[in-house]
């Protein structure tokens, strides 16, 4: 008698049918991300906004200061409950780009009601429309290790808990920096955060935390730049790795006097050259030695191109063949 498992004949065990989604599900790119990493620590590809960097370090601030439990529940909550409110203050406001959330947000924003009660999509799963499905939101997807790396925020190992809380060499400064700068419309939003909900015409009043509301000769600016660049605090590991792709990246957009894009600052650093094939002058030792580290990465990305258009062609001629 057969075996009942026969019919399985020529199907590993190992292998079964996933359903996965995003542009790299082999980790193909796994060893880009480490290099740029290096080359730019502290800041990625989903870090879109600097002020994001200010916000956070506030919000630990007040959750240290108010709320002060080592629940890491309790701080998700506060946390997916700031971000969602900041999504609904930017898209309320308009031409705000790079905020996590926004479609959630304009969603919410389009039920009718004076109220938005945004807590039931941030605290319950059952919450609809839900606001982000990771737990720990933006900051767990994108801000959070990035916040870490660049000092703004550190975490105590005492063995008691590992929320983060404002470093004292640089997190203190940024988060009473963006407090100074916000001023009365943080006390309002922190008020509408706790609360979990906004009345619609409060919005026009938080419009100051934005992105684009940094002032540009105000202290909050300075300390961005400084953090950025590694300048006037104690600077993380990264610092100057960081600030040396930054003069890249002003050198390149001094050379062209145009608005800069990832595929020109990229392309300018793997020549070096510009359009019109002159080369760029060098600009020092150890940036020249950064403009080769990039020479390297984006060689890097381009045989992960290669590998992946072999990897499409050798699955294209076995899955011609009956047997796989």
């Amino acid at each position: 008698m057969a075996d009942e498992s026969s019919d399985q004949a020529g199907y590993p065990e190992w292998t079964s049918l996933e359903k996965k989604r995003g542009l790299d599900p082999l980790g193909m790119q796994t060893t880009s991300v480490a290099l740029y990493q290096q080359l730019v620590p502290g800041i990625s590809n989903v870090t879109l906004r600097v002020r994001y960097y200010g916000l956070y370090a506030w919000l630990a601030d007040w959750y240290a200061r108010n709320v002060g439990t080592t629940s890491v529940d309790d701080w998700c909550r506060y946390l997916r409950r700031t971000e969602a409110l900041y999504a609904l203050v930017a898209q309320h406001a308009g031409n705000e780009q790079g905020i996590a959330g926004s479609r959630w947000a304009k969603r919410a924003l389009n039920v009718p009601g004076d109220v938005i009660e945004f807590s039931s999509a941030t605290d319950r799963a059952d919450g609809l429309p839900q606001y982000l499905k990771q737990k720990f939101g933006a900051y767990g997807a994108a801000y959070g290790s990035q916040l870490l790396e660049i000092g703004v925020l550190e975490i105590i190992k005492n063995g008691e808990h590992e929320l983060p809380v404002p470093s004292a060499h640089l997190g203190d400064a940024v988060a009473q920096a963006f407090a100074n700068e916000v001023g009365a419309a943080g006390v309002l939003f922190l008020e509408a955060m706790n609360s979990g909900r906004i009345n619609r015409a409060a919005l026009a009043q938080l419009h100051p935390l934005l992105p684009s509301r940094i002032g540009q000769d105000s202290a909050e600016r300075k300390l961005y730049e400084d953090m950025l660049f590694g300048r006037g605090q104690l600077p993380d590991e990264g610092a100057q790795d960081r600030a040396r792709t930054l003069r890249l990246v002003l050198r390149i957009g001094a050379e062209y006097e145009a608005k800069l894009n990832p595929d020109l600052v990229r392309w300018t650093l793997y020549a070096p050259h510009r359009h019109d094939d002159t080369p760029l002058q060098p600009i020092g030792r150890l940036d020249d030695e950064q403009a080769f580290h990039w020479q390297v990465y984006q060689a890097n990305d381009l045989l992960h191109a290669c590998y992946e258009a072999l990897l499409r062609y050798t699955l294209d001629v076995l899955g011609s063949q009956p047997s796989g």
